[in-house]
């Protein structure tokens, strides 16, 4: 499909909204991807990320600079050892911070990870499986700012 090759190539180009069109921290259903290579459905969670497998979200508001600091997600693995890259674009994109899957027995957990860089304004936003295979399961992410007190797990 051209569209999924445009997102794939970082290259996808959606119009400037007005910034009072967007909330800041929206929650993002793990199934309300633009596009995606590798990966199943089941309900509404993404499942068996394996190396090189990846989930494309365009749309995905991060404010100004400093607003957004981490990522939130909830999950599930049956293994440790997984890396989950976040990228801005599409797979080749430039890396905002890593997520590390432990092994929660098959149980869905909260959790969060940090973002590497200032990132701004509306982006589209890759998670792409580096290493391993069946690095984990998920149902649904949000940007966040700095850790606090909100029941995640803080990831440091």
């Amino acid at each position: 499909c051209e569209v999924d090759d445009q997102l794939v190539e970082g290259s996808f180009i959606l119009p400037t909204p007005p910034l009072d069109s967007f909330d800041l921290f929206p929650h993002t259903n793990a199934t309300d991807s633009a596009a995606q290579s590798g990966l199943a459905t089941n309900g509404d969670s993404l499942y068996d990320f394996d190396s090189g497998d990846w989930v494309t979200y365009t749309g995905i508001w991060f404010g100004a600079v400093g607003d957004t600091a981490r990522i939130r997600l909830q999950f599930s693995a049956f293994n440790d050892g997984g890396k989950i890259e976040a990228r801005l674009g599409g797979v080749d994109g430039e890396i905002i911070g890593y997520f590390y899957p432990w092994n929660t027995y098959g149980e869905y957990e909260d959790a969060a990870f940090d973002i590497d860089t200032d990132v701004q304004g509306l982006q589209q936003l890759t998670f792409k499986s580096t290493s391993s295979s069946d690095v984990m399961n998920f149902t649904w992410f949000e940007l966040a700012p700095e850790c606090e007190s909100t029941g995640f797990i803080c990831l440091d």
